[in-house]
């Protein structure tokens, strides 16, 4: 009787409605929880999670001190991409191969140009994740952070550096003009009245392009690091507002908690090992024995049978009654 309950693989609360529609038995609410809660098929095949809010990453005090990274590909080529979080200032180095060799000689270069950033930001990928890089990063003396794999948005403005990279590469082929030239424009176009632009929040100047510019506009000219935070953070609160209005916290997950994670489409069962040092993000255990690091968004508890609440049959039954015409009536179940 339950597998045909719950034959179109509904929720619980359709799956209950459908029973009390046409029959009743005590514990039939518990009962149709468990079935719901143990089908593989549903565990398997549940839509994404919703989205968590923002959690607004701290607003840098002075240029170059927070930089992401990333690495993309258009038309075949490898780039590799780096941005200020302060400046929005954009640096674009095509690689030759995509080693964590490649890339750490690519940071050098960079780094002996604008300075030695306190953090770094960037994804999991082999790159970044290598013994190289961590070695990198303790000679260099910076912190460097992950995102959780498939949750590009820890690394949102590395993401976002990246599309307006890509679309300078794209209208640049398209109007066979140089790429460099359109990427020095961008740098120097004002992002408002008030923030200037990525290379004066830089560099504290506008940088010469092919447009023609008088020369005291050239010389230095620094932006106020307490006007560019509290422009910076008027914008944060702005995003976070709109974006957290389709949003929702999700549960904290323990050590041990048995889960499904997110893998493409599907759902695969995993317990938590630990939580990691970065908010929403988990290790976690497959039945196999092999680890991955996960953010919270792409794991779905797996509700305990032992904790579920038990219903009585007086509940079940007023439930049933309830959903018939009429106020309940006294009935003798046999």
């Amino acid at each position: 009787m339950l597998k045909l309950i719950h034959a179109a693989h509904l929720g619980a609360e359709k799956c209950k409605r459908r029973a009390r529609d046409i029959l009743f038995w005590p514990g039939m609410n518990a009962q149709i929880d468990d079935l719901v809660n143990s089908c593989t098929t549903c565990l398997t095949n549940k839509h994404s999670n919703t989205k968590e809010p923002l959690i607004p990453h701290y607003i840098p005090s002075r240029p170059w001190e927070k930089v992401g990274s990333d690495l993309f590909e258009f038309r075949g080529q490898h780039y590799l991409i780096l941005v200020d979080y302060y400046s929005n200032f954009i640096e674009v180095d095509r690689l030759r191969q995509t080693t964590s060799e490649q890339v750490i000689e690519i940071c050098k270069s960079q780094f002996a140009r604008h300075g030695i950033p306190n953090e770094f930001i960037s994804d999991n990928g082999p790159q970044f994740s290598s013994h190289k890089f961590h070695q990198f990063s303790s000679q260099y003396q910076f912190k460097h952070k992950t995102s959780s794999p498939y949750h590009p948005q820890s690394n949102g403005k590395a993401e976002r550096a990246v599309q307006t990279s890509k679309s300078l590469l794209q209208r640049s082929i398209l109007e066979k003009c140089d790429f460099h030239l359109a990427l020095l424009e961008f740098c120097n176009t004002p992002s408002n009245d008030i923030l200037g632009s990525p290379s004066q929040r830089l560099m504290g100047r506008r940088t010469r392009t092919l447009l023609p510019t008088a020369e005291n506009l050239l010389l230095p000219k620094i932006i106020p690091p307490s006007q560019v935070q509290s422009e910076l953070k008027k914008h944060q609160k702005t995003q976070s507002y709109y974006y957290n209005k389709q949003a929702k916290p999700l549960s904290s997950l323990q050590k041990g908690d048995k889960i499904m994670f997110q893998n493409g489409r599907t759902w695969l069962p995993a317990t938590i090992a630990k939580a990691t040092e970065y908010p929403r993000s988990y290790i976690i255990i497959t039945p196999e024995g092999q680890l991955y690091r996960r953010n919270r968004k792409h794991l779905r508890p797996i509700p305990k049978k032992d904790v579920l609440e038990p219903e009585s049959d007086s509940d079940d039954l007023d439930d049933y009654l309830t959903s018939q015409e009429g106020e309940p009536q006294e009935t003798t179940i046999n």
